[in-house]
Protein backbone atom coordinates (compact mmCIF):
# COMPACT_ATOMS: atom_id res chain seq x y z
CA UNK A 1 0.00 0.00 0.00
CA UNK A 2 1.09 3.54 -0.72
CA UNK A 3 -0.05 5.76 2.15
CA UNK A 4 -0.90 9.41 1.50
CA UNK A 5 -1.10 11.92 4.36
CA UNK A 6 -1.10 15.71 4.92
CA UNK A 7 1.01 17.18 7.74
CA UNK A 8 2.02 20.57 9.01
CA UNK A 9 5.53 21.51 10.19
CA UNK A 10 4.81 20.06 13.65
CA UNK A 11 3.60 16.74 12.17
CA UNK A 12 0.01 17.81 12.89
CA UNK A 13 -2.85 15.99 11.17
CA UNK A 14 -5.99 17.35 12.82
CA UNK A 15 -7.23 19.70 15.53
CA UNK A 16 -10.44 19.42 17.52
CA UNK A 17 -11.83 16.85 15.10
CA UNK A 18 -11.12 19.01 12.04
CA UNK A 19 -8.87 17.90 9.22
CA UNK A 20 -5.82 19.76 8.05
CA UNK A 21 -6.01 18.06 4.68
CA UNK A 22 -8.20 20.38 2.62
CA UNK A 23 -6.66 21.84 -0.52
CA UNK A 24 -8.07 21.04 -3.94
CA UNK A 25 -4.64 21.07 -5.59
CA UNK A 26 -3.48 18.39 -3.13
CA UNK A 27 -6.48 16.16 -3.84
CA UNK A 28 -5.96 16.65 -7.59
CA UNK A 29 -2.32 15.64 -7.15
CA UNK A 30 -3.36 12.53 -5.21
CA UNK A 31 -5.67 11.53 -8.05
CA UNK A 32 -2.86 12.04 -10.59
CA UNK A 33 -0.50 9.93 -8.49
CA UNK A 34 -3.02 7.12 -8.14
CA UNK A 35 -3.79 7.14 -11.86
CA UNK A 36 -5.85 4.03 -12.62
CA UNK A 37 -4.99 2.41 -9.28
CA UNK A 38 -7.56 2.42 -6.48
CA UNK A 39 -7.42 5.27 -4.01
CA UNK A 40 -8.88 4.08 -0.69
CA UNK A 41 -10.09 6.37 2.08
CA UNK A 42 -12.50 6.66 4.99
CA UNK A 43 -16.09 7.61 4.06
CA UNK A 44 -15.64 11.00 5.74
CA UNK A 45 -12.85 11.89 3.30
CA UNK A 46 -14.99 11.41 0.18
CA UNK A 47 -16.23 15.00 0.13
CA UNK A 48 -12.68 16.21 -0.56
CA UNK A 49 -12.71 14.31 -3.86
CA UNK A 50 -16.25 14.98 -5.07
CA UNK A 51 -16.76 16.96 -8.23
CA UNK A 52 -19.45 19.59 -8.81
CA UNK A 53 -22.08 16.90 -9.40
CA UNK A 54 -21.22 15.18 -6.11
CA UNK A 55 -19.56 12.25 -7.87
CA UNK A 56 -16.08 10.92 -7.13
CA UNK A 57 -13.65 9.69 -9.77
CA UNK A 58 -13.88 5.96 -10.45
CA UNK A 59 -10.67 4.98 -8.67
CA UNK A 60 -11.86 6.48 -5.36
CA UNK A 61 -13.07 3.80 -2.94
CA UNK A 62 -14.36 4.41 0.59
CA UNK A 63 -14.72 1.95 3.46
CA UNK A 64 -14.50 2.04 7.23
CA UNK A 65 -11.65 -0.49 7.03
CA UNK A 66 -9.96 1.16 4.03
CA UNK A 67 -6.44 0.61 5.39
CA UNK A 68 -7.04 -3.14 5.54
CA UNK A 69 -8.63 -3.24 2.09
CA UNK A 70 -5.84 -1.45 0.24
CA UNK A 71 -3.66 -3.96 -1.55
CA UNK A 72 -0.11 -3.89 -2.79
CA UNK A 73 0.45 -0.95 -5.12
CA UNK A 74 -2.87 0.65 -4.20
CA UNK A 75 -3.13 4.08 -2.60
CA UNK A 76 -4.71 4.97 0.74
CA UNK A 77 -5.42 8.49 1.92
CA UNK A 78 -5.49 8.72 5.71
CA UNK A 79 -6.38 11.95 7.48
CA UNK A 80 -5.48 10.47 10.87
CA UNK A 81 -3.62 7.31 11.75
CA UNK A 82 -3.26 4.89 14.65
CA UNK A 83 0.52 4.57 14.75
CA UNK A 84 0.28 1.82 17.36
CA UNK A 85 -0.86 -0.56 14.60
CA UNK A 86 2.44 -2.28 13.76
CA UNK A 87 0.83 -4.46 11.08
CA UNK A 88 -0.06 -1.30 9.15
CA UNK A 89 3.54 -0.13 9.05
CA UNK A 90 4.57 -3.54 7.69
CA UNK A 91 2.09 -3.21 4.80
CA UNK A 92 3.13 0.31 3.77
CA UNK A 93 5.43 0.16 0.75
CA UNK A 94 5.66 3.92 0.34
CA UNK A 95 4.65 6.95 2.37
CA UNK A 96 3.71 10.17 0.56
CA UNK A 97 3.50 13.28 2.73
CA UNK A 98 1.97 16.55 1.65
CA UNK A 99 3.47 19.33 3.76
CA UNK A 100 1.73 22.64 4.28
CA UNK A 101 5.03 24.38 5.16
CA UNK A 102 3.40 26.05 8.17
CA UNK A 103 2.47 25.07 11.68
CA UNK A 104 -1.17 24.81 12.74
CA UNK A 105 -2.74 23.93 16.08
CA UNK A 106 -2.98 20.14 16.24
CA UNK A 107 -4.06 17.53 18.74
CA UNK A 108 -3.48 14.57 16.40
CA UNK A 109 0.08 14.17 15.13
CA UNK A 110 1.86 11.73 12.85
CA UNK A 111 4.24 9.49 14.75
CA UNK A 112 6.03 7.30 12.25
CA UNK A 113 9.33 5.42 12.33
CA UNK A 114 11.21 6.87 9.37
CA UNK A 115 14.26 4.67 10.02
CA UNK A 116 12.92 2.10 7.55
CA UNK A 117 12.35 4.65 4.78
CA UNK A 118 14.43 6.84 2.53
CA UNK A 119 13.36 10.02 0.81
CA UNK A 120 13.00 9.28 -2.91
CA UNK A 121 11.31 12.43 -4.21
CA UNK A 122 10.59 15.97 -3.08
CA UNK A 123 8.37 18.17 -5.27
CA UNK A 124 6.97 21.64 -4.60
CA UNK A 125 3.83 22.98 -6.24
CA UNK A 126 1.39 25.82 -5.64
CA UNK A 127 -1.72 24.91 -3.73
CA UNK A 128 -5.12 26.54 -3.88
CA UNK A 129 -5.10 27.68 -0.24
CA UNK A 130 -1.32 27.56 0.28
CA UNK A 131 1.36 29.35 -1.67
CA UNK A 132 3.63 26.31 -1.62
CA UNK A 133 2.96 22.64 -0.89
CA UNK A 134 5.74 20.09 -0.68
CA UNK A 135 5.17 16.47 -1.61
CA UNK A 136 7.70 14.05 -0.13
CA UNK A 137 7.77 10.42 -1.25
CA UNK A 138 9.44 7.91 1.06
CA UNK A 139 10.13 4.31 0.04
CA UNK A 140 11.02 1.36 2.22
CA UNK A 141 14.68 0.56 2.12
CA UNK A 142 17.89 1.20 3.89
CA UNK A 143 18.98 4.78 4.32
CA UNK A 144 22.18 5.54 2.46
Amino acid sequence: MILLMCVDDGWGLAFNGRRQSRDREVTADMLRLAGESRLWMAPGSLKLFQGPEGQCPGQVQAAGDFLERAGEGEYSFAETLDTADESLEERVEELVLYRWNRKYPADVRLQWDFEKYKLKECVEFPGYSHEKITRERYVKGRKE
